[in-house]
């Protein structure tokens, strides 16, 4: 109880406002004790008191280890984002490469249909300048060049010259229609086609003219 009243009254900090009666009767009971019984009392209450650690006495004991924790969380830290950036990164170019390689591709392809359009077209050129476009028979131009091809192969060889035509072809045309005039030069060029060797050169001349 003592002991309870002296930790509850700070002498240290009395004041002219403290109590007379309190002070002197703490003096004189402090007065009572043994000198064992006073070093005993001051030991429960100054050193043999529990000391609460704080916050900072922790940091403080544990300064060290902290500082070293701290500075391999940083490195941690830093080498994952240098790895994700780095993968960032080779995901980008490799994204940026695909897309690269894409384009050129499709740049590949487009020239080369391009080229193919183009090689198409020039042999469809080459063909209507020397074929007819309904039968696909040599026009005039291609029999000329034909004929100057097997002369040149063959310039000892004798040949003749058939020149035919259909009788009436107009007005069968005026009668049947155009359609039908077509199937029948069409079914005049099939047989051309079917019987003819390789040493004969056949044309349509002009229209129903072979």
């Amino acid at each position: 109880t003592l002991m309870r009243i002296i930790r509850d009254f700070n002498v240290d900090e009395r004041t002219e406002d403290a109590d007379p009666l309190l002070v002197s009767a703490l003096d004189k009971t402090i007065a009572t004790l043994s000198s064992s019984e006073v070093e005993t009392a001051i030991m429960e209450h100054t050193v043999g008191m529990p000391y609460h650690y704080t916050l900072t006495d922790v940091l403080q004991q544990f300064r060290e280890p902290l500082i070293i924790v701290l500075v391999l969380a940083v490195i941690l830290l830093t080498v994952l984002i240098s790895a994700s950036t780095s993968a960032r990164i080779h995901r980008h170019r490799m994204a940026a490469s695909r897309a690269a390689l894409d384009r050129e591709t499709q740049e590949r392809q487009k020239l080369q249909e391009k080229s193919e359009a183009d090689a198409r077209h020039r042999e469809e050129l080459r063909f209507m300048a020397t074929h007819d476009t309904l039968t696909g028979l040599y026009n005039m131009n291609g029999f000329d060049i034909a004929v100057k091809r097997l002369l040149s192969a063959h310039p000892d060889e004798l040949y003749k010259i058939v020149y035919m035509d259909i009788n009436g072809f107009k007005v069968f045309t005026d009668l049947f229609g155009t359609k039908a005039g077509e199937n029948v030069i069409l079914s005049i060029a099939r047989r051309f086609e079917k019987y003819a060797t390789a040493d004969i050169c056949y044309a349509q001349v002009y229209k129903d003219h072979f």
